[in-house]
């Protein structure tokens, strides 16, 4: 039997989610030695291996950092500098004395650091955008610790990261990049619950008329709300199912528009996929063919594949993927998924020195799951962390933070093997020079106005008056939205 899975993905997925989970828990401090004074407790040193943890006991402690064995009776140097995540939160002290049994891991660099069993969970899937082919998948911090695989098992919100289901749907309603909505306070009555529903953006900070550009990019609840008010949950829900979600995954309400449905990171990664391919929905598969011992194929995979030239229609063959939005919405949500990277919640992402990233974070209500979903020419990954039992990540926990480090370390890690390619403009696609305050044009001899895309239909035609620079119309946005 041979998988879509390239090992060398599967390694860089590993890697990444056990790094990107362990930046988080040591962010949140030291739990202390497995045994103190394992000698006087009776403990003994196992050849225990958690992911990328394994046991050590100490045999001395030294200003330039702790000498420890490990079960095979070789000694190792952890460094001080290797240490110093687990003093910040004990007065600069090391809770830890000769004797103690620890964990450590091996980074890249071959250096030793002193580590613990996160108590964190993360899970990450990849996919060929063209055809669904599954190029990475990995469901924990170690399977043989806990057997749950959250790639495709989980049932999580995917907060903000569903909203750019929602722009599409107002783009496929006549909404553009530049309409304007009105960022500021909403009250929701709702006859079923005991208190009224009063969302809030995650800074508690309200920027009035805002552009949808500005707005997803700094992912607005309350813009994303009265969004879904105007074109309708209905609408919203037609529009998701066209990305593979199921009905019962998506919530009625107007919570809808913060992603309060479920779902898990590789249908996320399917939906992302619709945005990375031109427009087309892909199964994911993982099978590529089984042979029998004489090297006989008994079965092909023959995926149905993205195709911009093929007929809109899927041939009977089902080797051409149904198209699940038009061309040109494909370009307007992913010129403002661009702009997320570029300008917005995910500029970490700039540091891999592409031009063709685009994505979304997402972080639920208490920072109880944190997101990212992205793609670059050929390549479409979600990546999440969080509690199994839903605990609250703290504090500044979003996305952007937690997530989106993880899905930064495996596109660094097999980028090599999806060269950029021109982003080319459909017909029925043009410009306007226009004043982002009313999204009207503007004499391109007026100053503050920006370059915005349109389809041909949706093209302003009425003037604007003089506009002030874009700097201006929006407060700076350090975190995404509450959802």
């Amino acid at each position: 039997m041979y998988t879509t899975v390239p090992s060398e993905f599967q390694r860089a997925a590993d890697r990444a989610l056990q790094q990107a989970v362990h930046e988080y828990d040591e962010r949140h401090g030291y739990r202390g030695p497995s045994f103190k004074n394992a000698r006087r407790e009776g403990a003994t040193l196992t050849d225990s291996i958690i992911g990328d943890c394994r046991q050590a006991q100490i045999v001395e402690i030294a200003e330039s950092g702790i000498t420890a064995k490990i079960h095979n009776g070789n000694q190792i140097q952890v460094d001080r500098h290797n240490l110093e995540w687990a003093m910040r939160t004990n007065s600069r002290r090391l809770p830890l004395q000769a004797g103690d049994i620890i964990w450590v891991r091996q980074l890249e660099d071959g250096e030793w650091a002193l580590t613990q069993v996160p108590e964190v969970e993360g899970a990450f899937a990849a996919l060929n955008p063209n055809n669904g082919a599954i190029l990475a998948l990995s469901g924990g911090f170690d399977f043989y610790h806990s057997k749950y695989n959250r790639a495709t098992q989980s049932k999580r919100q995917p907060g903000s990261g569903f909203k750019p289901i929602i722009y599409t749907a107002a783009l496929e309603k006549g909404f553009t990049p530049a309409s304007i909505i009105n960022d500021a306070p909403i009250v929701i009555e709702d006859p079923s619950q005991e208190n009224d529903w009063r969302p809030e953006n995650y800074n508690r900070r309200y920027l009035g008329p805002t552009p949808l550009r500005v707005a997803l990019r700094e992912s607005i609840n309350l813009v994303s709300i009265r969004l879904l008010q105007q074109i309708g949950i209905p609408q919203a829900i037609d529009t998701a199912k066209r990305f593979g979600f199921d009905k019962d995954q998506l919530p009625g309400t107007l919570s809808l528009a913060l992603g309060s449905g479920y779902a898990s990171p590789l249908r996320m990664a399917a939906a992302y996929a619709v945005f990375a391919n031109g427009g087309f929905l892909v199964t994911p598969y993982l099978i590529e063919r089984i042979e029998d011992n004489e090297g006989n194929v008994l079965f092909q995979a023959q995926p149905a594949t993205a195709c911009a030239d093929c007929s809109e229609t899927p041939n009977l063959q089902g080797t051409a993927s149904a198209r699940a939005i038009s061309a040109k919405t494909n370009f307007l949500i992913n010129s403002l998924l661009r702009d997320v990277v570029q300008r917005g919640t995910a500029t970490q992402a700039k540091q891999l020195g592409r031009n063709d990233l685009a994505g979304k974070t997402g972080t639920t209500n208490e920072q109880r799951d944190a997101w990212f979903n992205g793609f670059a020419t050929g390549i479409v990954a979600s990546a999440w962390i969080g509690y199994d039992n839903s605990l609250p990540l703290g504090h500044g926990e979003t996305g952007g933070k937690v997530a989106l480090p993880m899905w930064i370390k495996f596109i660094r890690a097999v980028q090599h093997h999806f060269p950029e390619k021109p982003e080319s403009v459909p017909d029925g696609i043009v410009q306007a020079y226009i004043n982002p305050r009313d999204g009207l044009l503007l004499d391109p001899n007026e100053k503050g106005g920006i370059w915005e895309y349109f389809t041909a239909e949706t093209v302003p035609t009425t003037l604007s008056t003089p506009a002030q620079p874009e700097e201006d119309l929006e407060e700076e946005f350090n975190e995404e939205g509450l959802f």
